[in-house]
């Protein structure tokens, strides 16, 4: 509550009549109008004390939170082994995909961002820069592109389908001196 006395500032202040049942008499108050107890008028003696009502910010904030927290879980069995399989999976069909999963993990250790040393092989399939031109042309990807998992395995895919075609022989773009090194049959 503020002053019940007039000093004056009348004209930075408002005017309340508040009535005092207990005493039975109406006085004047002047409480500065940015005070937040200010904003509502009302009479002391016969209005029940405001409610205080609860925002559900708090709640939002504490759900927000916990959405955020098992998005933070969730995501964090996303590894870049995984990321690979899904590539893979979603690549190559079905009865190659262990062996694909072999070659990658030869190759790069199951890593989308792997290069060779001098940056002659790239991605999951450590695909090699001879064929730049034949990406391009065929799938539009830049060679950087590459070290996306889908875009390798992809390209990876249509090496193999073309070695297949051309030698009988799917896995030979791995294969390391004509041996066996993938597990993959011929």
């Amino acid at each position: 509550m503020g002053s019940a006395c007039s000093t004056g500032n009348e004209g930075f202040g408002l005017e309340l009549s508040l009535a005092n049942r207990r005493s039975g008499r109406h006085t004047k108050e002047y409480r500065h109008v940015s005070s937040p107890e200010n904003t509502l008028a009302h009479d002391d003696a016969t209005a029940a004390e405001p409610k205080v009502q609860r925002s559900h910010r708090s709640w939002r904030i504490a759900g927000s939170l916990l959405v955020i927290l098992a998005l933070a879980f969730s995501t964090a069995g996303c590894t870049p082994t995984m990321d690979a399989r899904e590539a893979i999976e979603a690549t190559w069909p079905a009865h190659t995909v262990t062996c694909a999963m072999r070659v990658a993990n030869a190759e790069s250790g199951l890593r989308a961002d792997a290069m060779s040393p001098g940056g002659g092989n790239i991605g999951l399939f450590q695909v090699n820069s001879v064929h730049r031109t034949w990406i391009s042309n065929t799938y539009g990807y830049r060679w950087e592109d590459l070290t996306d998992p889908y875009k390798n395995a992809r390209v990876a895919q249509g090496l193999s389908q073309d070695a297949f075609r051309r030698l009988g022989d799917g896995w030979a773009p791995w294969r390391f001196g004509g041996a066996n090194s993938t597990g993959c049959p011929r």
